[in-house]
């Protein structure tokens, strides 16, 4: 008997159980905490922020 999930769409499959849903969360997640350092000593480059907002953001995370 074959699987109806191998020939499914990555969505169907992604969100089929509850742990798919906790790593897909957790990878957004950790992703975003990583990538946002950057994006806040950017901003702060560009006087849209303080100076001291990216290191603290870096620091807490």
């Amino acid at each position: 008997m074959s699987n109806p999930y191998v020939n499914a769409p990555i969505r169907a499959r992604m969100y089929s159980s509850t742990v798919h849903k906790v790593v897909w969360l957790v990878v957004v997640v950790g992703s975003f905490g990583l990538l946002a350092p950057p994006l806040f000593f950017i901003a702060a480059k560009k006087r849209v922020v303080a100076m001291y907002v990216p290191a603290l953001y870096a620091v807490f995370a």
